[in-house]
């Protein structure tokens, strides 16, 4: 997995580069709360460098702060900069990480058990998600069909 910290700069002139697909990067500016310009400017640097993809890691809590209330004015904004940018995205929401579990949202607890409660619950919240962000190909995956956001 590649991180790009983009840093400001002055404006350069714009090569042409043909996209890669399969080459996605983390988009985000390197300041602890970005702006909308500053992250703007950082998906027209990184669609410049010829990704054709962003990595966007989606955190539960965020995303569904409270039982059945989803908060999309986050990723709202990045799946928008996305289309805006022509990149396909590959979407990150993990409950298990290496050894860590989470994070979680309070309203399930800080070490939910990995049990039918915890699966069923995760499967609403993606179901949410992925109807949101509509997912070309999810249901072809295994005949070899890329999914894209």
């Amino acid at each position: 997995m590649l991180f790009l910290v983009l840093q400001p700069s002055q404006p350069q002139p714009v090569t042409q580069v043909t996209p890669n697909p399969k080459l996605g990067l983390v988009i985000m500016p390197p300041t602890e709360r970005p702006t909308f310009n500053e992250v703007h400017n950082a998906y027209i640097q990184a669609a410049s460098t010829g990704i054709g993809r962003s990595n966007v890691y989606m955190l539960w809590p965020i995303i569904e702060p409270q039982q059945g209330t989803f908060n999309w004015q986050t990723y709202d904004i990045l799946m928008g900069l996305n289309r805006e940018q022509h990149l396909n995205v590959t979407l990150y929401f993990s409950i298990i990480n290496n050894e860590q579990l989470g994070p979680f949202p309070n309203w399930l607890g800080q070490q939910p058990s990995l049990d039918a409660n915890l699966a069923n619950q995760t499967a609403s919240a993606l179901d949410t998600i992925l109807s949101r962000y509509y997912i070309r190909g999810l249901c072809n995956h295994r005949r070899g069909s890329e999914c894209l956001l």
